[in-house]
């Protein structure tokens, strides 16, 4: 056996095939050895999901951010940005950070990070909170449901 050390690319896909050259078997009758493929396979990240090179990550929101908008910080692959959080953001909103995504091997253009907003509420027994959120309905045009069919 033998150690051998080896660079995977940045933005290689799961199954991707990586050549190490002249790693392989020995040649027949004493020839140059062969090339060593590995077949990559990924761990699956607790926060971010890659669809092409695009990543997916949910992001939770407060509901006074969600409502009057506003700037919060969220971790991408090259670390801290500030993601500008539309005034009436809905949960399961998707807002696209471009350029933020996987490096495609090919191309080395970069996807996209796709932010799907995932509004928090309070858990509270507190009074006034639960008299604030009852006072928030009021403000509802309309029956949120009212367009539920079957």
């Amino acid at each position: 056996t033998e150690k051998i050390r080896v660079t995977i690319p940045q933005g290689v896909k799961e199954g991707s095939k990586v050549r190490v050259a002249g790693k392989g078997e020995p040649g027949l009758n004493g020839g140059k050895p062969g090339d060593l493929f590995l077949i990559i396979h990924l761990k699956e990240h607790p926060f971010l999901k890659r669809e092409g090179d695009d990543l997916l990550m949910e992001v939770p929101v407060t509901v006074g951010e969600a409502v009057a908008g506003g700037t919060i910080n969220i971790p991408t692959v090259d670390g801290q940005v500030k993601l500008k959080v539309p005034p009436g953001s809905q949960s399961g909103q998707t807002l696209r950070l471009k350029g933020k995504g996987a490096i495609n091997i090919k191309t080395k253009q970069r996807g996209n990070l796709m932010a799907k907003l995932i509004v928090k509420v309070p858990e509270t027994d507190d009074k006034e909170i639960l008299e604030t959120a009852k006072k928030l309905d009021g403000f509802y045009g309309k029956d949120v449901r009212s367009s539920i069919r079957i």
